[in-house]
């Protein structure tokens, strides 16, 4: 396990450790962000919704700017694969 950059502790294989974010963008920021953050990667985050509807519920959030799928980089795809591994290997009941 290691701290994410809100001080929780989470077992997700992040990468590495990424300095908070003094841009971040508007859905970012609408979802509680840094005070809900889960996990962080190059290119997203995991945080933990707010208003839990479903208890466990995540918001897997772009860390950039763009606005469609389509406009997301090669990298940008490549580290979504790994984010949605981790969430899903982290959320298997025991």
């Amino acid at each position: 396990m290691r701290k994410t950059a809100a001080g929780r502790n989470h077992s997700f294989a992040a990468p590495e450790v990424f300095q908070l974010m003094t841009d971040a963008n508007d859905t970012i920021l609408k979802f509680g962000y840094p005070d809900t953050l889960i996990a962080e990667y190059p290119h997203w985050l995991v945080l933990l919704r707010p208003q839990q509807v479903t208890a466990g519920a995540l918001v897997l959030a772009h860390r950039g700017d763009e606005r469609a799928f389509s406009d997301l980089s090669p990298a940008a795809f490549a580290g979504l694969e790994h984010a949605i591994r981790d969430i899903e290997r982290n959320l298997k009941p025991w």
